[in-house]
């Protein structure tokens, strides 16, 4: 699970600086784009967009074939 769990929590450059507005302008405009996609027809919409499969890339082990092997 480790490389999935490295690729997945990789932040895109300037994402923090966009999450965490130091003054009144920026505060403003976060709030702004966070209400509009708030509303449902544009929260399908990015769903839809962002959507992933990334749970389909995980190659897990047979646990199964593990314990049978170690019965321990």
């Amino acid at each position: 699970m480790r490389p999935y769990v490295a690729r997945a929590q990789k932040i895109p450059p300037g994402a923090l600086s966009l999450a965490q507005p130091q003054n009144r302008a920026g505060i403003a405009i976060s709030r702004a784009l966070l209400g509009f996609a708030a509303r449902p027809a544009v929260r399908r919409l990015l769903g839809r967009l962002t959507a992933t499969k990334s749970a389909d890339t995980i190659d897990l082990p047979d646990y199964e074939a593990a314990l049978l092997l170690d019965p321990a």
